[in-house]
């Protein structure tokens, strides 16, 4: 068996949590494992500027750490009310501050943060390193589990190329910057499965 990634749910606005994300690293590096994908943290509200500030300077310690084994470090875009990688500014911001962080692309989960999926991918494009490749609707399907997006509307997911996130025109705009992307596919699933 190959693992070619690690994905973790690591709060990094609060310094107490980059130790375990330095452990996370020599784990990998032990076991050859060269890419480490990070949902960064939840904060009620959003994040105030010093925690995006301590995010920040603890992304940059950790992915100078990862560079000393060949490790990649990425944050993924998560459509969840206070997440700063929610909004395309913001994650813009994040990716520009700290060299060599790449961005995990999730076309679905903009489209669940009520952000304009294709405009993300023209943005964001050049710091892809993987594509969780998923689709929604704002429509009601059948037995699917509905999310709701900021704005109150009701999403759900469904299979690729079926929704409105967008799908094939991301990819499209991701390739113009990577080629051979990796390309994580989503299957949606239903409260019977």
């Amino acid at each position: 068996m190959s693992i070619d990634s690690v994905f973790a749910f690591c709060p990094l606005y609060e310094q107490n949590n980059v130790a375990k994300a330095l452990e996370i690293i020599d784990f990998l590096a032990e076991n050859k494992i060269k890419e480490f994908m990070i949902i960064a943290g939840f904060v009620d509200g959003g994040y105030t500027k010093e925690q995006i500030a301590n995010l920040k300077q603890n992304l940059r310690r950790i992915v100078k750490y990862a560079e000393n084994f060949g490790i990649k470090i990425a944050i993924e875009n998560v459509g969840k009310p206070g997440y700063f990688a929610s909004e395309i500014d913001n994650t813009l911001d994040v990716l520009k501050s700290v060299k060599g962080l790449g961005l995990v692309f999730d076309n679905g989960n903009f489209t669940l943060s009520d952000v304009d999926a294709l405009e993300a991918a023209k943005k964001l494009a050049p710091y892809v390193t993987r594509y969780h490749l998923k689709d929604r609707v704002y429509r009601l399907q059948e037995g699917a589990l509905l999310e709701k997006t900021p704005s109150g509307k009701e999403t759900s997911v469904v299979p690729v190329g079926e929704g409105d996130s967008y799908s094939k025109q991301c990819y499209n705009e991701i390739i113009k910057f990577y080629p051979n992307v990796p390309l994580v596919i989503e299957f949606p699933f239903t409260q019977e499965n």
